[in-house]
């Protein structure tokens, strides 16, 4: 009897160490551990681009096609599912501080100051200090009227959720893409048959003259100002795709606004090559095919304007 459960218990162990082995082997190759790595070792030396914005920045900018077009430069990107504005400018004045020479692109989208559960994990990987008072602090926001209280069911079912997606990520290897909480997370599938989600020149043009955030564009202002030659380059970009492009009425007059040489203007051609369903994964999101072809986009704009940023 002894015999056997002693076999039994290093059968156990032996199979508990082995999924430690995976579950430290997905750690290291989880975008979270690759950003909070990269971050760390900036120094002055650093030449670094962020790509920050939600899950469609997420799915549609492919650092691994960037970091092989431009060479001098880390691509990190930090999309986060759910994320706004107000988060994407939270992080850009995160980043601004940062050692090295370093180019910031933010998406500009509407503004909720109410930030994602999906955001709690990007504030571990990237290190914020003092979050989230200090997410408070930079909105001038009273965190007690931002937030409701949850209620027993909801909480359990984000505890549900997180528990579903670690199990996802370990013992389910899907070919069409791969849970992560952070980063660049490629999606295969080509689902989606309608091109009308796309934004166009006219759908830009015609929200320009919507009523302005003034308080969103001083602190847009305000990062602008912190540009240096050398050291760090702003530049936003409105997102390609939409669920309702009543959304441009909130970030179309802000994006007019923003100089030339803060702003990715796309050009006609590069949204003629872009929209079509087959780059689509869904309504509003970019497949690894739209994602080739977006970040190409974003190649040929940074080398074009590159020379002025240093």
């Amino acid at each position: 009897v002894f015999l056997k459960l002693t076999c039994w218990f290093l059968f156990f162990i032996s199979i508990l160490w082995v999924l430690l082995d995976q579950l430290n082997t997905e750690k290291k190759n989880s975008n979270s551990y690759k950003i909070t790595n990269s971050i760390s070792s900036l120094n002055s030396k650093s030449n670094t681009i962020f790509y920050i914005g939600s899950s469609r920045v997420m799915l549609g900018i492919n650092t691994d096609l960037l970091n092989d077009s431009l060479s001098n430069w880390n691509s990190i990107n930090i999309g986060v599912s759910g994320n706004s504005l107000a988060q994407n400018l939270y992080i850009a004045n995160f980043l601004k501080a940062k050692s090295g020479n370093k180019i910031l692109f933010i998406e500009l989208s509407r503004l909720r100051k109410n930030y994602p559960n999906s955001f709690n994990s990007a504030a571990k990987v990237l290190g914020f200090a003092n979050f989230p008072d200090s997410y408070f602090a930079y909105l001038n926001y009273n965190q007690n009227i931002l937030f409701r209280v949850k209620s027993v069911e909801e909480v359990f079912n984000d505890w549900v959720s997180s528990k579903q997606n670690q199990l996802k990520q370990l013992l389910i290897k899907e070919k069409n893409s791969r849970y992560q909480t952070i980063g660049f997370a490629p999606n295969y599938s080509s689902s989606y048959n309608k091109e009308e989600s796309f934004i166009t020149e006219y759908d830009i043009r015609r929200f320009s003259n919507e009523v302005l955030d003034k308080e969103t564009l001083i602190k847009i202002n305000d990062l602008l100002s912190n540009q240096a030659l050398g050291k760090l380059k702003v530049v936003f970009f409105l997102p390609v795709t939409t669920l309702d492009k009543s959304e441009l009425k909130y970030s179309s007059p802000l994006f007019q606004l923003i100089p030339l040489d803060s702003k990715w203007e796309y050009d006609a051609d590069f949204l003629k090559t872009i929209s079509k369903s087959n780059n689509l994964m869904d309504k509003n999101h970019l497949n690894y095919q739209g994602s080739l072809i977006y970040s190409q986009g974003l190649v040929n704009y940074i080398k074009a304007n590159e020379k002025n940023w240093q």
